[in-house]
């Protein structure tokens, strides 16, 4: 699985060979955006994403299940389970994707708790953790590389270190039509096969968010992902034509010389 720094070309492999990746947000600090960014990244890379809501012991006055249900709009087809590393509420849940042989690997920014919840997942204080701070009761960084973890019946944890921003990188073609099915969905049912989905009459998209069906955020939010990955191809395919060009320059002088020294 690999990410990318926003704003920036250069990739990271975060992890290798997973089968299922946690993504964690802290209940208290959560963000829709970097969800959505954090699903398509996961479905580009081949794995299945699972959300996973941690910190929810500093939620008391709030019922987990009713913040939990927005967030099935954000995440459409992904499995959400709310938990507490500090208590162990809902981890037994989350024991089901770590069988025999898998892997499964802990994504998410700094603090929000993977060290804890790979605590618990593990059954014995591994990881090394910290408290939140009082000031604004959120958690403070700890992990600062890959740690590979051995389940005790065969299959692999891994906790990542905090990623501040995600970039998407180019993977499964896929990725945006699984994050965003249900805007994928009207894709092609427009009017005009090269319809931006802006004022053009006859529109699938923007009839169904006048009627209510479709969330305007959602839709501003796959138009910014794909962008976003259009622009990535198109680097991809701008630096490709450079290194080609470079090369026939270079098979070219290498020819002259070789001309050269036959004579």
């Amino acid at each position: 699985m690999r990410g990318r720094s926003e704003g920036k070309s250069n990739e990271q492999i975060l992890a290798a060979n997973v089968n299922t990746v946690f993504i964690v947000q802290a209940a208290n600090n959560f963000n829709v955006s970097r969800l959505e960014r954090e699903v398509a990244l996961v479905w580009s890379s081949g794995a299945v994403p699972v959300i996973v809501v941690s910190k929810i012991d500093l939620m008391r006055e709030v019922d987990p299940l009713n913040f939990l249900a927005p967030l099935a709009s954000a995440a459409p087809d992904v499995e959400v389970f709310a938990v507490s590393g500090l208590t162990g509420v809902g981890i037994s849940s989350l024991r089901r994707f770590i069988p025999g042989g898998e892997t499964v690997a802990l994504i998410g920014a700094s603090g929000v708790g993977k060290s804890t919840l790979a605590n618990q997942l593990i059954g014995e204080e591994i990881m090394d953790t910290v408290g939140i701070r009082k000031s604004d009761t959120r958690g403070r960084h700890t992990t600062v590389t890959r740690q590979l973890l051995p389940l005790s019946d065969g299959g692999v944890l891994i906790d990542t270190p905090g990623i501040r921003t995600i970039g998407l990188v180019e993977g499964r073609v896929d990725a945006l039509t699984k994050t965003f099915p249900e805007i994928a969905e009207y894709m092609g049912r427009c009017k005009f096969r090269d319809c931006a989905h802006e004022d053009e009459p006859g529109c699938a998209i923007t009839e169904e968010i006048a009627a209510g069906q479709l969330q305007v955020s959602r839709f501003e939010s796959y138009k910014r992902l794909f962008h976003e990955l259009e622009d990535q191809r198109a680097n991809k395919d701008r630096g490709m034509k450079t290194d080609n060009s470079r090369e026939d320059r270079i098979k070219a002088i290498t020819a002259r010389q070789q001309s050269r020294l036959g004579k």
